[in-house]
């Protein structure tokens, strides 16, 4: 009976808050990322273009129900990180020649965020909202959203460069180690 309620003891014992879970991983991001030179990632990015009403909506949002989708298209890119700043090529080029992803990718919106820029958008900024969304295949899940008024996220538009809010998912194995950044823009 004694050693059933040690046993007890040490399950409750190891059982964390999600805020001291938050917290070990977002240390572990900025370690990460102080150490962030020469540091290489291949980066997806998934586009979903929609015709949408005369009247439209604001980028910001998701698309209307009216709203129907006529393209999709996914980019594989290599990103390098030297000395805090990035650098983009095709995957599997392994020539890194491009200081700006739009170099790269010379057709449709692409964003100025970087995996770096996303990472510190998140992680580093105030007033972000990240809520615990659980665990699931040992893993810590979260959810998040970065506001307009807190966003470094530009896209490039026919119009111009903008900034746009974000939002999407992350998470962190056993060790609070980030595993998966998800961004929705």
């Amino acid at each position: 009976m004694k050693s059933g309620l040690i046993l007890l003891a040490c399950v409750c014992a190891a059982a964390q808050e999600p805020a001291e879970i938050l917290g070990r991983i977002r240390h572990n991001v900025e370690a990460q990322v102080s150490r962030s030179a020469n540091y290489s990632c291949v980066e997806t990015i998934e586009r979903n273009f929609y015709i949408t009403s005369p009247a439209g909506h604001a980028c910001s949002q998701p698309p209307a129900s009216g709203a129907k989708p006529y393209l999709r298209d996914r980019l594989r890119l290599d990103v390098a990180v030297s000395k805090q700043a990035e650098i983009f090529s095709w995957h599997g080029e392994n020539n890194f020649t491009s200081e700006s992803v739009a170099e790269v990718v010379r057709g449709g919106p692409i964003s100025s965020g970087g995996f770096i820029g996303y990472l510190m958008n998140i992680f580093a900024e105030p007033n972000i909202r990240i809520a615990y969304a659980g665990e699931s295949n040992r893993s810590y899940n979260f959810r998040y959203d970065v506001p307009l008024t807190n966003s470094k996220y530009q896209t490039r538009t026919s119009k111009g460069d903008t900034r746009i809010p974000f939002h999407g998912s992350f998470s962190a194995d056993a060790d609070f180690q980030l595993k998966e950044l998800v961004v929705t823009g």
